[in-house]
């Protein structure tokens, strides 16, 4: 490689690096039941919320590893696809 690229090029490398890196913790931390909008869960409107309904949708836990883990918390938990959100 030119001498005079390798600059250039190790700072494309760095900042597709750092962005990868941002979009990636980005993408981790809104990833929840609760800030997709495409899921609802009646147990968590109740007026006393069963116990686990809110951790449930507040937390990360229920949607490691891109797959819905429905006995995260305390138990069985149900969900209902929102009306709104329509598959693509």
């Amino acid at each position: 490689m030119n001498k005079s690229r390798l600059p250039a090029f190790l700072l494309f490398f760095f900042v597709t690096f750092l962005s990868v890196c941002l979009a990636s913790i980005f993408a981790r931390h809104n990833n929840t039941l609760l800030k997709s909008g495409r899921w609802y869960s009646e147990k968590a409107a109740l007026p006393y919320s069963v116990l686990g309904s809110q951790a449930f949708m507040l937390s990360r836990k229920a949607l490691a590893e891109n797959d819905v883990d429905l006995a995260t918390w305390h138990g069985y938990q149900e969900i209902i696809s929102n009306p709104e959100f329509t598959a693509d």
